[in-house]
């Protein structure tokens, strides 16, 4: 099936199927061109977000150091660092609202006869000392939250 054109007539036009592929060509593309733009604000809000995480731990971190220091310094009674899980006194703003903070301390025993460096003075590491134990406090501090 062949279609004849009138040549003679000097004005020529689009067939509406030649319109409706450039109407649905175009809508692709600004599709495109929308899902890309709303994906990188996505992926912008992340970052934003895991560094407001990284300034609540840093805090936090901060307030139990304070804590430490004066209770020693002013011979205060009642530990700082207890052991177990404790929620801090930190407002999250910044982030979505069903952030949550949380630290766990454990303690720990460092055998004294380590040095700061990790390695064993007296090169018996197998052997449990008793008496030269230092006690240390392991905090883990733990920022949740989810992406929408």
């Amino acid at each position: 099936m062949t279609a004849k054109r009138n040549n003679g007539d000097k004005e020529s036009a689009f067939s509406l199927v030649e319109v409706m592929v450039a109407m649905l060509i175009l809508s692709l593309a600004v599709g495109g061109f929308f899902a890309a733009f709303v994906m990188q604000a996505r992926f912008s809000i992340q970052p934003e977000h895991k560094t407001l995480g990284m300034n609540f731990v840093q805090q936090t971190l901060e307030g139990l150091r304070n804590a430490v220091s004066t209770y020693y310094s002013t011979g205060q009674h009642g530990a700082p660092l207890i052991a177990g899980d404790h929620v801090p006194g930190v407002t999250l703003k910044g982030l979505p609202a069903d952030s949550t903070i949380k630290y766990t301390v454990v303690d720990r025993d460092l055998d004294a006869d380590w040095d700061s460096d990790g390695l064993d003075t007296d090169n018996n590491a197998d052997t449990p000392q008793t008496g030269d134990d230092i006690d240390v406090k392991q905090v883990r501090i733990i920022v949740t939250w989810s992406e929408e």
